[in-house]
């Protein structure tokens, strides 16, 4: 049961904007243990807890598991040396099939994301991680986490809208697409462009329809407005993905 949760923090750091723009080119198969690693690395940095080198056989056994679904694709020979890339669509699948098809996924879909948090700081301590300077905000972190996790908005929970909030998230929705479609690429990428906008377009379509799973925003629309917050801060980019994700926390219920 460990390897799966430690799984779900793997797919749940690999689904961040950040991870899809490193992983949206072609990058040499050797530094694929790398790079996985470093996603999770940084998903335990967040709470607090440095990992060093430990879970790697549990980040070969995802990497396999993700070959097998689809979502690595490898191309090369020989003579070009082997190379991978990571289709987001096909990420996103896969983290559907873990959530809501798994033990551990569907848990952590009713208990909400304190409970994850908890777990992954139990199964740190009980693998022997050195914490040194980190007990202090643990410690704060497993008591935040035991008040609030009952009041923590399950990310599996099915979202209704009303007609106005389907028709304010829709227009301004339309409005961002609009204006990311008008720039040439992000940092020089067109394709990575694309990949944000699929995102918004399919966040839209959710919004259309008025009934929704939170965790299909979440991975779709709510990824994408974070990213454009922040790259384009100080742009009308920026202003409108900031905008429409302020209205969404406060009206929606986003954790």
């Amino acid at each position: 049961m460990k390897e799966d949760y430690l799984k779900l923090a793997l797919l749940n750091a690999i689904c961040k904007t950040d991870f899809v723009e490193t992983t949206k080119k072609w990058l040499p198969v050797e530094r694929m243990e790398d790079i996985f690693h470093k996603a999770l690395a940084r998903h335990f940095q967040d709470i607090g807890i440095e990992i060093g080198d430990k879970y790697k056989d549990i980040v070969n056994i995802f990497i396999d598991d993700l070959k097998n679904n689809q979502a690595i694709f490898i191309e090369g020979d020989e003579f070009t040396g082997h190379y991978f890339k990571m289709p987001i669509s096909n990420v996103i699948n896969y983290y559907n099939i873990i959530r809501s098809g798994s033990e551990v996924g569907i848990r952590i879909s009713n208990l909400g994301d304190g409970a994850f948090t908890k777990a992954l700081i139990n199964i740190a301590r009980s693998d022997g991680v050195e914490m040194g300077k980190y007990d202090q905000e643990i410690e704060s972190n497993i008591s935040d986490v035991d008040r609030v996790s009952s009041d923590f908005p399950a990310s599996d929970r099915t979202v209704s809208l009303n007609h106005n909030q389907i028709s304010q998230f829709d227009e301004q929705t339309s409005e961002l697409i609009d204006a990311v479609e008008r720039l040439n690429g992000i940092d020089g990428e067109s394709g990575f462009r694309e990949i944000i906008i699929g995102q918004l377009k399919a966040g839209r379509e959710l919004i259309r329809a008025g009934n929704f799973k939170l965790y299909a925003l979440q991975w779709t629309l709510i990824e994408g407005l974070k990213f454009l917050a922040l790259r384009y801060e100080k742009e009308t980019v920026g202003a409108l993905a900031g905008a429409l994700l302020a209205v969404l926390v406060k009206q929606v219920g986003l954790g």
